[in-house]
């Protein structure tokens, strides 16, 4: 149901279905909608970057697909920690207000990239949606009124060149796979016969929000889950005393970072407390998250003590599953099932979160089991057009396959049964 009031500045919502998501749909006459004159702004420093942050924040509202990874408080701290050596810049893509012209200018998409010249193995000059270890999702944040004109802006300034550097193709790894932005890709890509390459197809799992923590459970999860759950949670209950605690607080994340450096993850050297980089990044991350009222943290407490912490991150209505870490000695009670199942449970009473995303593996086995709905992610490549790009998007599906056919021949033949 598409309901819009004229005649005033005002914005209307899109009411798809029951349990999705109520978006704003801007209004004709909203103040910042922006012209079709668009320009291009190339910026590497973070001090610059810094100075758009409340038409940064603005376009984070009205995106047409919502990325907390790409949202100030998140890519802020990651340019300033997490490039190392990599040439990483953001794209702005500005326009002037219809309304009125002459003031200050319409932040209409915001593109992270990162610069090669080499792409797995071939000689391609390559412009990749910025994806480091701490980013699950690479959706650039482009408002939903101008998404095709946005896009072509973009592509305009990639076919002519970044930072002097001429380009052959463009990345854009762990991209959703339905959606807005998606389905504006697709058709435009088809429209004008570009050439393009999906790497990789894959679905993970996701939470959407039914009408109450009861009827998720009685309807999405299998009654063996369900089952197992309480049993285990009686068993813990019965030994100890159990308790949740939610927070909004920066502080409420030592314990997380203190069960994962405890955990396999500080024993392999992946944990965030391991590296200096990941380590202030999850720190400025947070605090500013925390002050932006967008940080929850949930804790499952044994006598006092966290045993199992878990890390979301909120955008408008939607919610990213970030971290979550547990006390390996108390596996046999699965503290990290029992505060997944207590997640459900507050997201559904607690919070006006209408899904969540697992940023999981797609083979992960206990979310897959808990959270029944998935989303699609693809990464794609597409050609720029120039000869070279093109000539090697072309064999290099063949490449793959052969790579793929040495690989399986040179895994050594497993033993026959006696």
């Amino acid at each position: 149901m598409l309901q819009i009031e004229t005649g005033r500045s005002v914005e209307a919502t899109v009411v798809l279905n029951s349990s999705a998501e109520v978006r704003p749909v801007l209004n004709a006459n909203v103040a910042d909608l922006p012209a079709t004159e668009m320009r291009v702004h190339w910026i590497t420093n973070p001090v610059e970057l810094a100075e758009w942050l409340p038409q940064w924040q603005r376009l984070a509202e009205v995106a047409a697909e919502p990325n907390v990874f790409y949202e100030p408080e998140f890519l802020m701290a990651a340019l300033r920690h997490l490039r190392g050596s990599e040439q990483v810049g953001v794209m702005l893509i500005t326009a002037p207000p219809r309304v009125n012209p002459a003031a200050e200018p319409v932040l209409c998409g915001l593109f992270p990239l990162k610069l090669m010249n080499r792409f797995s193995g071939l000689p391609a000059r390559v412009t990749e949606f910025w994806r480091h270890d701490q980013c699950y999702l690479t959706a650039p944040l482009i408002r939903r009124d101008v998404l095709r004109e946005t896009w072509e802006s973009f592509w305009d300034a990639m076919q002519n060149g970044v930072d002097a550097r001429k380009l052959d193709w463009i990345s854009l790894p762990m991209l959703p796979g339905d959606g807005p932005v998606h389905s504006m890709l697709v058709d435009w890509i088809a429209r004008h016969e570009v050439h393009s390459y999906v790497r990789r197809r894959y679905r993970r799992a996701m939470m959407i929000r039914e009408s109450g923590f009861e009827e998720f459970l009685s309807r999405r999860v299998p009654k063996k889950g369900r089952q197992e759950s309480t049993r285990l949670m009686r068993k813990l209950e019965r030994e100890h005393r159990v308790e949740m605690v939610a927070s909004g607080d920066a502080r409420s994340v030592k314990d997380l970072l203190e069960l994962e450096m405890a955990g396999w993850k500080g024993r392999e050297g992946t944990a965030l407390a391991c590296q200096e980089s990941t380590g202030k990044f999850f720190d400025e991350m947070t605090r500013d998250m925390a002050r932006a009222g967008r940080l929850q943290t949930l804790s499952l407490q044994v006598d006092g003590k966290t045993v199992a912490s878990k890390l979301n991150l909120l955008s408008g209505s939607h919610g990213y599953a970030f971290k979550i870490a547990f006390d390996e000695s108390l596996a046999r009670f699965s503290p990290g099932m029992l505060l997944e199942v207590e997640n459900i449970r507050h997201l559904h009473e607690s919070t006006n979160i209408q899904s969540m995303d697992s940023c999981a593996d797609p083979d992960h086995p206990m979310i897959n089991h808990l959270w029944p709905d998935r989303r699609g992610i693809e990464s794609m490549l597409i050609s720029l057009g120039t000869r070279r790009g093109d000539w090697l998007m072309a064999i290099r599906p063949l490449m793959q396959q052969i790579s793929s056919l040495f690989q399986r021949k040179k895994k050594p033949a497993s033993k026959k049964p006696s």
